[in-house]
């Protein structure tokens, strides 16, 4: 380990032992957090919850395949937010329908997870 800031390594695990930061550090962040995402909530109501699920999934939509072993199931599922999955072709028909995706539009709960200043949790309806 180099230490290049004059700490030696005593000084060093004090400071990262330091349960302060919790309070000094993440408690402010995530109020800050709150605080914004309850001000762009006011002025933009519906679409925020929209906003933030598109931008957490990126613009492509996707198939999520989970394998679930001690059933040995194989589960498929779709995000078809933008209506890009399973197009229909000119000369092929679909064999299956994938329905789009709806996208959330409410915040329902803003809250630190319970025991825990470092973790915020946000639920939206619909998942």
């Amino acid at each position: 380990m180099i230490l290049d800031d004059g700490l030696d390594k005593q000084e060093l695990k004090i400071q990262s032992d330091d349960k302060g930061k919790e309070g000094d550090v993440y408690v402010p962040l995530l109020d800050a957090f709150k605080w914004e995402l309850e001000r762009q909530n006011c002025l933009f109501g519906k679409d925020i919850p929209r906003l933030m699920v598109e931008y957490l999934l990126e613009e492509f939509d996707f198939y999520k395949v989970i394998g679930i072993d001690n059933k040995k199931i194989t589960q498929i599922q779709s995000y078809n937010l933008r209506e890009t999955l399973n197009r229909q072709e000119k000369k092929r028909k679909r064999s299956v329908e994938v329905s789009i995706s709806t996208l959330q539009t409410m915040i329902v709960i803003m809250e630190y997870k319970p025991y825990s200043k470092n973790t915020f949790e946000l639920y939206l309806d619909g998942g």
